[in-house]
């Protein structure tokens, strides 16, 4: 399965007031969608070395860990791992496909990005929002957005999905965001939370989503990130797997 992935790290400062930065007030009237876009920590290269998962459904929990490499603009590698370091599963994205490596089943899934979304219920072109970056449509302008209370309301289209964000003013970063879209009649809501400095990016390093799917909620911890980070990418399909097509 795919699922959302966070993480923090790498010489970080946390802060005090409950994870607020020290000012005395917001003195913002507005801003733009590219300002929201500078603060993306998918605007580069990361390699995320450790993101603890936990998925609570139906009164059953799953505890695993995962890696995460980001090579942009567009391509993922996700180590799925039991908490004991064995590795489950690894999923290649791209904008136009995805790829899975059951380690489990010996079976190797292959699909379009957007079987991919049909099936999992999100696409790699918002998989961003599971790092507590914005995607914003490069045609919207958001010089019309005010700040009230620290906090503007922001909301756009891509690939299909509604995001509805509250943006921090002062962080230019989300700390909330609610996903809708056709297929699925309950939206996602996710809150990002427990913020830390990494590389002057305020970065939440505790998120929690609710309804992805048949998951009633996932919480996801990071520990280690690495960014700017200067490796690449391979993806190696199982020797003598199965081959099913995601549909």
């Amino acid at each position: 399965m795919i699922i959302c992935f966070y993480t923090a790290g790498c010489s970080v400062s946390r802060y005090g007031n409950g994870g607020k930065p020290q000012v005395e007030s917001y003195d913002l009237n507005g801003f733009k969608g590219e300002e929201i876009l500078k603060q993306n920590l998918t605007k580069g290269d990361f390699f995320i070395q450790k993101a603890e998962i936990e998925i609570s459904s139906q009164g059953e929990r799953q505890r695993f860990l995962a890696t995460i490499k980001f090579k942009s603009p567009d391509r993922y590698l996700i180590s799925i791992r039991s908490l004991s370091g064995i590795e489950a599963a690894r999923v290649y994205l791209t904008k136009d496909s995805v790829l899975i490596n059951d380690r489990v089943n010996k079976t190797l899934f292959f699909g379009s990005q957007q079987a991919g979304r049909k099936k999992y219920g999100f696409s790699s072109l918002v998989f961003p929002v599971c790092f507590g970056d914005a995607v914003i449509s490069n045609n919207d302008d958001f010089s019309s957005f005010k700040c009230n209370d620290g906090v503007s309301s922001v909301n756009t289209v891509e690939d299909g999905f509604k995001l509805s964000y509250s943006i921090d003013c002062l962080r230019r970063r989300p700390v909330s965001l609610t996903v809708t879209n056709e297929i699925d009649a309950r939206p996602v809501n996710i809150t990002y939370e427990d913020f830390i400095n990494l590389e002057n990016l305020d970065f939440a390093s505790r998120i929690k989503i609710i309804n992805l799917k048949n998951y009633e909620n996932i919480t996801i911890k990071y520990s280690k990130i690495e960014s700017p980070w200067e490796g690449d990418i391979f993806f190696i399909p199982g020797k003598n797997y199965e081959k099913v097509e995601i549909k």
